[in-house]
């Protein structure tokens, strides 16, 4: 199902993406619209699937004990190379371990 924004929707996303953290009345003040209709605007957002949950984005780098995370891919040997080179130029990839059998 979609769901069609209008300006006030796309003012409390905006509000949202600055600081998922942000009251709704301080929403409310930035979209120009009351804080009721803020309300009834997320909840449509949130029953409709577009706001799935308001999670926390970290700087990894603030993090003395670093981030580590495994992500398996299986990859057709013909494209091993050009896989390899392609996560190479991604700055957060930091090692990158091959394992067959």
């Amino acid at each position: 199902m979609s769901i069609k924004l209008d300006e006030t929707d796309i003012a409390i996303l905006r509000a949202l993406l600055e600081d998922g953290r942000k009251p709704l009345r301080q929403i409310a003040k930035q979209a120009l619209v009351s804080t009721p209709t803020v309300e009834s605007c997320m909840r449509r957002m949130f029953d409709s699937g577009l706001i799935k949950k308001i999670i926390p984005l970290l700087d990894t780098d603030k993090i003395e004990q670093g981030v580590v995370s495994n992500v398996m891919l299986k990859v057709d040997f013909s494209k091993l190379e050009e896989t390899l080179n392609v996560l190479d130029k991604i700055e957060e990839v930091r090692s990158i371990y091959l394992t067959a059998g």
